[in-house]
C-alpha cells in the first residue's frame, strides 16, 4: 500500500516540487558541513588515491591542451585520433610524479583519500597540478603505439628518455609488423 500511495504522490506535480525542494534544501545544508562535503566527494573516501590525482579538473584540461597541440594526431603515427582511439601518454610517468609529490611534502603513500588529511591532500593536489600546467609532459598517441610502448617498457617509472629511445625505434621501422 505504500508503494502505490507513493506512486499516486509522485504523479501529483505540486507534491513532486514540494519533495523536490526539500530535498534540494537537504542537500544545501549537508554541503555547508565541510566534514560532509568531504565525504560525499570522496565517496566515504575509499577513491585510490592515484585515481583521485588523475581525475583532477586541471589534469583534464591538459589532456584537452595536448590533444589541441597534437592537433588530434599521433605524434609518431601523424594519422588522426580521437578520444576512444588515442591516449595522452606522460613522459615522465604519472605514478612518479605522484611519488616525488610525497617525498617533497614528507607524506607516507597510503592507498585511499580517506586516509590523508585534508592538508596533505591539498598539498598533493597541489604538486600534481603544477606539473600539469603546460603540455610539455605529454604526448599523444595512438592506442595501439601506446599499448606497444608500454608492453616493451611497462607502466610506471617511464622516463622521457625511454620515449625517445621508443621514439627511435618505432620511426626506423622496427616495429613494422
Amino acid at each position: 500500500k505504500m508503494k502505490q500511495l507513493n506512486e499516486e504522490q509522485w504523479q501529483d506535480e505540486d507534491y513532486r516540487k514540494m519533495k523536490s525542494g526539500k530535498m534540494k534544501e537537504r542537500s544545501r545544508e549537508m554541503w555547508k558541513d565541510e566534514e560532509m562535503k568531504w565525504k560525499m566527494h570522496y565517496k566515504g573516501g575509499i577513491t585510490p588515491i592515484t585515481k583521485h590525482l588523475r581525475n583532477l579538473q586541471i589534469i583534464t584540461q591538459w589532456r584537452k591542451d595536448t590533444y589541441i597541440r597534437e592537433n588530434f594526431k599521433c605524434q609518431l603515427t601523424g594519422k588522426s585520433v580521437h578520444g576512444g582511439n588515442s591516449d595522452v601518454h606522460h613522459l615522465k610517468a604519472f605514478s612518479t610524479i605522484v611519488e616525488e609529490a610525497h617525498d617533497l611534502h614528507k607524506i607516507k603513500i597510503k592507498k585511499i583519500v580517506a586516509d590523508y588529511t585534508e592538508q596533505e591532500l591539498k598539498l598533493l593536489e597541489e604538486y600534481v597540478i603544477s606539473c600539469h600546467t603546460d603540455t610539455t609532459n605529454a604526448v599523444l598517441l595512438s592506442n595501439d603505439v601506446h599499448e606497444l610502448f608500454h608492453s616493451l617498457y611497462r607502466k610506471g617509472k617511464n622516463t622521457p628518455e625511454q620515449f625517445e629511445e621508443f621514439k627511435e625505434r618505432y620511426l626506423a621501422g622496427e616495429f613494422k609488423e
